[in-house]
């Protein structure tokens, strides 16, 4: 993940988690430093809707042009509030069955998967590149929490 990117993530999932001191603590850190050495960062804009891809592209550009994302110091504590967010589990989504990552293939198929727990997803991608067939099939989800299933 680029840094711009990585910045933008744990802002947004910092903003959304403050209710574990561990992340409110880092999140207080990170933003009291941004407001002292980036002025111009929208960061209220991302606080007021932190899923919003939109706004999550404006505090991108605001960091790009004040170059938060080339700050040694700024890095560390960004990096600090992501390992908060990963011990308290605030920004963690489905657990994938299968999660590829920098997957270049001419073909891709998956097929007889059981997946099952909670919160249970079955591909998760990032840089995947397939230039052929790219098959998923005979997958049985079985999630352990109530309620509707996407």
């Amino acid at each position: 993940m680029d840094p711009l990117s990585m910045i933008v993530a744990a802002l947004a999932t910092g903003a959304a988690a403050v209710a574990s001191s561990a992340v409110g603590d880092a999140y207080a850190a990170v933003k009291t430093l941004l407001r002292q050495r980036f002025d111009g960062v929208a960061l209220e804009t991302l606080e007021q809707n932190p899923k919003s891809a939109p706004r999550q592209e404006v505090v991108k550009e605001d960091l790009d042009t004040s170059g938060a994302a080339r700050d040694e110091e700024f890095l560390q504590l960004v990096q600090q509030l992501l390992g908060a967010i990963e011990k308290s589990g605030a920004g963690s989504g489905p657990v994938p069955a299968f999660d590829l990552e920098h997957v270049r293939a001419a073909e891709l198929v998956i097929k007889r998967i059981v997946a099952e727990g909670p919160s249970t997803a079955i591909l998760r991608g990032h840089d995947v590149e397939v230039t052929g067939m790219f098959e998923v099939s005979d997958v049985t989800v079985r999630s352990t929490e109530s309620g509707p299933k996407a």
